[in-house]
């Protein structure tokens, strides 16, 4: 495989994301501090789906301040250097999707496919909340000095970084 093959980046980042069944989440509160947690995701039409509780600190900072940043990354028993594992890092725009919104119960019903009957359990919660996380801009590591830059999760349009 090339490195420098948009198409074959793109697969890769792609196949990190359909391989994992939760993401790493960056939030700022309202006092300013990074709190950093992981929730289960749902993957669809280029966007993350989250379905959280306002019991958890990344919800609260979510509902106040609609930027955060999401990690994926390789397994650490899948990946030939623990220096260099792949990574996906993505600066996203939430969106709250509201119960009555034609795309929340159709992802509910998928997350529920996708991650089990706990789902079923977790939509009668009145502190629960579905976002849909957009990205902006990120990057994706294939490894030592292999970084690749792109918009919008466009990696067909990615540039090859330095990596110093």
């Amino acid at each position: 495989m090339s490195e420098s093959n948009p198409i074959s980046i793109r697969h890769e980042a792609e196949q990190l994301i359909r391989h994992a069944r939760s993401l790493q989440l960056a939030t700022i509160s309202k006092q300013g501090e990074l709190e950093i947690s992981y929730t289960p995701f749902l993957w669809f039409d280029e966007a993350f789906y989250i379905f959280v509780s306002e019991l958890a600190a990344h919800t609260q900072n979510l509902l106040q301040n609609l930027k955060t940043k999401v990690l994926l990354i390789e397994d650490e028993s899948a990946c030939k250097n623990i220096f260099a594992r792949k990574r996906l890092t993505l600066a996203c725009n939430a969106n709250l999707i509201e119960p009555g919104h034609e795309k929340y119960k159709m992802m509910l019903d998928a997350m529920e496919q996708k991650h089990g009957k706990t789902v079923s359990v977790l939509r009668t919660l009145s502190d629960f909340h579905l976002f849909q996380l957009n990205s902006l801009k990120g990057s994706y590591i294939q490894g030592f000095g292999q970084a690749f830059q792109f918009e919008r999760f466009e990696l067909e349009r990615a540039v090859q970084a330095t990596g110093r």
